[in-house]
């Protein structure tokens, strides 16, 4: 009877570890998830839907993305240590895009499933004031976060380099400024030059201008010597 119980007990704790980690997400929220050190995690969408794109800092994690299916699979690189965490964003077909802080841990492959909350329609081109704000808003932030050199408005971009005292444990530096109609977009680079830990948060960055509109994030757990880009957007002086 003890190894018949036990061998229940043994599924049981298997099939739990293996079980889909269903996650609620929404548009602009931050979300943590947990991914396998050593073997493929899946993302995929609870309600059928494809992802377009995955993304984040290079150098943190790989993505396999599959076209037909519309799911992508990703994992740390190697020699990541059990409790790294990294940032990584997803896009799905309507053009909402969800922010995931993935804590890296010894499991097997694991599968993340995304519930978005709510009903979201794909974001159209800027074309002026009729547009509304936040949708504008959430626009520009995606093309920031594309990498875009004109983003979405038609903006200039021009080199910066400059820095600025923000914190004794850390560099950081303005590295590009995007100028256009309504708003302001910069990337700035932080560096942990601490011999400790840096954990960040969105809401740190919101005081560095009096009309901070969105704030991203993607490493928000720094080790000695790392680095993550900071992404601020506000808006335009007039």
């Amino acid at each position: 009877m003890k190894a018949i119980l036990s061998l229940l007990l043994l599924l049981t704790l298997t099939n739990l570890a293996q079980a889909a980690q269903e996650i609620v997400v929404r548009d602009g929220a931050t979300v943590p998830v947990t991914v396998s050190q050593r073997e493929l995690t899946r993302l995929a969408l609870a309600d059928g839907g494809k992802l377009a794109r995955v993304w984040g800092v290079d150098g943190q994690f790989t993505v396999q993305a599959d076209d037909e299916s519309g799911e992508a699979f990703i994992r740390p690189v190697e020699g990541a240590p059990v409790g790294q965490a990294f940032s990584l964003f997803v896009r799905d077909a309507t053009g909402a895009v969800y922010t995931l802080t993935a804590t890296v841990a010894d499991l097997p492959a694991q599968t993340v499933l995304l519930k978005p909350q709510g009903v979201h329609k794909a974001a159209a081109p800027a074309s002026g004031p009729a547009t509304p704000y936040v949708d504008r808003i959430k626009v520009q932030i995606r093309a920031m976060l594309d990498g875009s050199s004109e983003a979405a408005e038609g903006c200039t971009l021009e080199a910066v380099g400059r820095a600025i005292p923000l914190w004794r444990e850390s560099y950081v530096e303005i590295v590009r400024r995007w100028r256009c109609e309504a708003f302001i977009g910069e990337e700035l680079s932080l560096r942990n030059v601490s011999s400790a830990e840096l954990r960040l948060d969105e809401h740190e960055f919101e005081a560095l201008y009096p009309d901070v509109r969105a704030v991203a994030v993607p490493v928000q757990v720094l080790a000695p010597q790392d680095a993550t880009p900071i992404l601020l957007l506000r808006d335009a002086k007039p």
